[in-house]
């Protein structure tokens, strides 16, 4: 599938776009993006920064005004250039979560979450029951009274998180709101967040450029470049079978290696004596071709003689990483490269060393 070939699918999708762009001038923000999100799926919009990703989610939010295509919501059009229709923000029954959390600094924590209730006209005690429903929910049952500002940062992100579900929305954007937590407590929110998405069964366009995290939290996931989709799909897929160099390179480390290939065997250039066993179907055709796997798939062992799907090499450094061990480690032709062991009887720098490839998860590209 090319890049933004995707067609619309089932209309009980609670998000769909089709073929949305945001221009400034000749800048092309968002380029005829197309995705469907079904309900009580994460779909995380991830790529790096100025990709588009954020635009698009402020399209959907009625915060920034698409330059061409649909957008529909539940089955109801909320922007639609042709058409000139145009949904403000309050209208959509969306909540969001800013980077920022946008937390009003003069206000309780029960004041911050009660807000969106009291604009819509709730009633004093329909108010208080569903404030204190949902901070409960959140895990901040008893600090209503506190000052927002007086929280942690991981509380503050509930307080954030409750004032976006406290009306319950139809749709929930989360643009990067983890980004400003340290590293541990990050890790711990984004399993307490997919924990209470999953709880609640809320529909969620997430976004983020942190490659783990969208792992951790999606059901989906849409890598963008330059304003487009560059390849949809599950985690797992984007991960073992990247449909283009970017997405593989991007979705964590890659070793690759130049081979000359043949029917099912082919041979790495520069390594003498060196064949990689392939799946037929995996190789594009004959002649000079870029293999690429992850660092996971390459096993270190004691040295052998080279053979099939097997590389000599020796280490060149050793960096303990506490769950495992980080080898750069030198082939018998001279390259260099990263692979993974057990933190158990290391290998020493110098120490020659047999690399054992996984054929099976990699990848095979015409240069």
């Amino acid at each position: 599938m090319t890049r933004n070939s995707y067609s619309m699918v089932e209309s009980h999708a609670v998000l769909e776009l089709a073929d949305v762009a945001r221009h400034y001038g000749d800048v092309k923000a968002v380029d005829g993006v197309s995705l469907s999100v079904q309900p009580g799926e994460v779909f995380t919009l991830l790529g790096p920064s100025g990709c588009g990703k954020t635009t698009t989610l402020r399209c959907v939010a009625g915060l920034e005004t698409p330059s061409a295509g649909r957008i529909r919501i539940n089955g109801e059009t909320v922007s639609s250039v042709d058409r000139h229709r145009f949904v403000p923000p309050e209208r959509r029954n969306i909540g969001m979560v800013f980077q920022s959390y946008a937390i009003w600094p003069h206000m309780s924590v029960f004041d911050n979450v009660a807000f969106p209730l009291q604009l819509r006209g709730l009633s004093k005690n329909a108010i208080y029951d569903r404030v204190e429903r949902v901070l409960d929910l959140v895990g901040l049952e008893g600090l209503g009274d506190r000052g927002a500002t007086e929280l942690s940062g991981g509380q503050q992100q509930r307080v954030a998180l409750a004032r976006a579900l406290v009306y319950e929305p139809r749709l929930l954007l989360l643009d990067e709101p983890l980004s400003n937590l340290d590293a541990k407590l990050r890790e711990h929110m984004r399993t307490e967040l997919r924990a209470l998405q999953r709880r609640l069964q809320i529909t969620v366009l997430f976004v983020t450029h942190d490659q783990a995290e969208a792992m951790v939290m999606s059901d989906r996931i849409a890598v963008m470049r330059a304003g487009r989709i560059e390849q949809m799909g599950s985690p797992t897929a984007l991960y073992e079978r990247p449909a283009t160099p970017f997405v593989r390179d991007f979705l964590g480390r890659v070793v690759t290696l130049e081979i000359i290939a043949r029917d099912a065997r082919a041979t790495v250039a520069g390594e003498p004596g060196v064949e990689l066993d392939l799946p037929p179907e995996s190789i594009p055709s004959a002649g000079r071709l870029v293999f690429a796997c992850r660092p996971e798939d390459i096993r270190i062992a004691p040295p052998a003689a080279p053979g099939a799907n097997q590389l000599c090499a020796s280490v060149e450094s050793v960096t303990y990483l506490g769950d495992r061990i980080e080898y750069t480690v030198r082939t018998a032709g001279g390259r260099q490269l990263t692979v993974l062991g057990p933190k158990h009887d290391p290998y020493h720098p110098g120490t020659p060393v047999s690399l054992c490839v996984d054929t099976r998860q990699a990848t095979v590209w015409s240069p």
